[in-house]
This record gives structure tokens, C-alpha cells and sequence, in this order.
């Protein structure tokens, strides 16, 4: 039950992400880059935080289902240091996210999710937790972000439309 959950919520996901940047098209090249977007800058880098921490969490789970070296490249490392800065190129990482996401999700049985994953905090101390409870973190972490572009929508003026997961469950589907 969990991993279908888990690839449910993916599902709306990338969904979200995709009806986000829709959404942003409404906006105007200075709106875009205005400043004051929730503590993350402007929209622009708002939604280039977003598909980052996305874009590095399954880079890093892909890595530990290898069980290589293999360098965790961040997207700002990809952007050659920069942020996103065009929709356009938005929804081409969006299609990268997702074609990695999916991958990943893909590989996944019920039991490696219940599997404890370890990782170094900021301050050097080491914890675990399990998978799942990682994906859904990342997950939440996005629902999360998009609430703060939302926001910055609509303090434009402009009604981006519905997000809610039942938004996706009644009409996301196709």
C-alpha cells in the first residue's frame, strides 16, 4: 500500500509542477523576478529552489540504489551555477525531474521503502530514517514551495487555479 501511495503522490506531483508553471506564464517578466517570494527571492528562484531540491533528492536516492560514487550533481551545478530563467527552460527540467523520478519510483518494491536511509546533517551528526519517509518529505517539501509561488501569484492579482491533491483526483488524471 505504501508504494502505490507513495507513486500516487508523485503523480500529483509532477502534475503540480507542470500546472505551476503554466500558472506562471500569467506573470510578466519583471513579476517573475520581483523580489519577496517567502524567503526563497523572487518567483524565478523560488521555482529554481523547488525542481533543485527535487532534481538532488533523487539524484542522491538513485546513488544509493547503485551503491556507486557517483557524484550527486545539483542542478545549479547543471545551470552552471545560475538559477533557472525562462519558463521555458523550466519545463524542460520539469521533464528531466520527472523522467528521474519516475525511473527511480519505478525501481522500488514495498520492502526497500520500509529500508532505513543514512545521511550527515548540516551540523556533521549522522541520522536515518526510513525511504518512504524520505519521498514523502520531498513531496511535502514541494506542496510546500508551491504554496509560496501561489501566494506570489496571487499578490499579482492573478488566480493560478486549484492545487489541491483533490484537484488533481478530479480532474488530474488525463
Amino acid at each position: 500500500m505504501t508504494l502505490s501511495l507513495i507513486k500516487r503522490y508523485y503523480l500529483y506531483n509532477a502534475w503540480a509542477n507542470n500546472r505551476l508553471v503554466k500558472a506562471l506564464e500569467k506573470l510578466t517578466p519583471a513579476q517573475l523576478a520581483e523580489p519577496g517570494c517567502s524567503g526563497n527571492g523572487s518567483v524565478m528562484q523560488t521555482l529554481s529552489h523547488l525542481l533543485n531540491t527535487e532534481y538532488e533528492w533523487f539524484q542522491w536516492h538513485s546513488k544509493e540504489e547503485r551503491g556507486d560514487g557517483v557524484k550527486i550533481e545539483s542542478l545549479e551545478e547543471a545551470l552552471d551555477g545560475g538559477n533557472i530563467t525562462s519558463l521555458d527552460e523550466a519545463q524542460k527540467w520539469l521533464v528531466i525531474i520527472d523522467t528521474q523520478t519516475q525511473n527511480f519510483l519505478n525501481t522500488l518494491t514495498e520492502e526497500m521503502l520500509h529500508q532505513e536511509r543514512s545521511f550527515t546533517m548540516r551540523d556533521g551528526s549522522r541520522r536515518s530514517v526510513l525511504l518512504w519517509e524520505l519521498l514523502l518529505h520531498t513531496a511535502n517539501h514541494a506542496t510546500h514551495t508551491r504554496a509560496q509561488i501561489i501566494a506570489a501569484i496571487r499578490r499579482n492579482n492573478i488566480n493560478p487555479g486549484g492545487f489541491d491533491l483533490l484537484h488533481f483526483m478530479m480532474l488530474g488524471k488525463n
